[in-house]
């Protein structure tokens, strides 16, 4: 029988980062649920060990040592690695490259798909003459002229506002909104994304590709806090009904078809506003969104990912359909969900 490893990076390396712990167990959980009928070992750190001790059909690996460490030695015992990582630092890429470096294979994006969706500016570059975007450029901040520049940008831009975020990030994490350029000088990042702020509806596709065709699951709200002018994810509603919902499938599908490498489950970042949608970016992994869609889909989606990247289904034989509506929202430590 095909043995898989299973792993959510923070509770895979002991890092406790609260403000995503809820979104970490709860997708560990609905992962476990979907691959009942695999052999699945998942890897937890030994003090995360008693959130997942209980879960039934899970072989349960508890380390003491680093994640990376402990994969460099005993990832090779494995047939296949499914995996919940972050962009923020690279984390996804370096420990997507790592898995490959040992000749097993991933169940999700390859590391150059990866590698161009981590980086939010080469995704800008690779479907800028492609897909509508805001406006952006890459800054580093460090640069004698910066404040020239943005200054310049925000009188040029139609709501006087911008986007500022990392090159590299995860969800709103360290993303502000500016309207003087002075704000800027208040951030840690040095190398910066600058965008034109466009005012509309903040949805995500959910999507899953075979890593050359991808089919859209559903059209999700993302619900985000704007506080301080720092952008704060809460949590999404599923399915979200739009009359563009149609035309921000195909944008997505567009989007991921675009980017070599990209498998499995993935989501799509977009802006909706009057008549138009713009693109923000791709997640190539498992998003909170996941969570939500376990409890309103007539299939498992984790065992169709398995079965297609193994070649035991085809994408046009996958028929996922949605009953009812869900609502996810972050509340400290748990992740709230409530079904329609």
């Amino acid at each position: 029988m095909m043995k898989i490893l299973l792993f959510e990076y923070f509770t895979a390396s002991n890092n406790e980062d609260c403000s995503i712990m809820s979104e970490a167990e709860a997708m560990i959980k609905s992962l476990s649920d979907d691959l009942k009928d695999f052999e699945i070992y998942l890897l937890t750190s030994e003090n995360f060990f008693p959130l997942f001790k209980d879960y039934q059909y899970l072989n349960i690996i508890s380390i003491k040592e680093n994640l990376f460490d402990w994969l460099n030695k005993n990832v090779y015992r494995f047939n296949k690695v499914m995996f919940i990582g972050t962009e923020e630092d690279m984390i996804l890429y370096e420990l997507t490259k790592l898995i490959e470096s040992k000749g097993v294979e991933i169940l999700g994006s390859d590391s150059k798909g990866v590698l161009t969706c981590s980086n939010k500016y080469e995704t800008y570059m690779a479907l800028k003459d492609k897909i509508t975007q805001p406006k952006t450029i890459k800054m580093d901040i460090n640069s004698e002229d910066y404040q020239i520049i943005i200054k310049d940008i925000l009188n040029k831009s139609d709501s006087k506002k911008l986007i500022v975020k990392p090159v590299y990030g995860v969800d709103c994490q360290n993303t502000v909104l500016i309207s003087d350029e002075s704000e800027i000088a208040n951030l840690n990042k040095n190398e910066l994304l600058i965008q034109e702020f466009i005012d509309g509806e903040i949805v995500s596709v959910s999507l899953i590709s075979d890593g050359i065709e991808s089919i859209p699951i559903s059209l999700n709200k993302q619900l985000i806090a704007i506080d301080d002018n720092k952008f704060t994810y809460l949590g999404g509603e599923i399915p979200f009904d739009h009359p563009l919902k149609d035309e921000a499938f195909k944008i997505a599908i567009m989007a991921v078809e675009a980017i070599v490498g990209l498998k499995g489950f993935l989501g799509v970042d977009l802006i909706i506003t009057n008549n138009k949608i713009y693109f923000l970016e791709i997640n190539s992994r498992f998003t909170t969104s996941y969570v939500g869609l376990t409890k309103i889909t007539n299939v498992s989606i984790g065992e169709i990912i398995i079965k297609l990247l193994t070649n035991q289904i085809t994408l046009n034989s996958i028929n996922i359909k949605l009953n009812g509506k869900v609502r996810f929202l972050k509340n400290g430590r748990n992740l709230e969900i409530n079904c329609d």
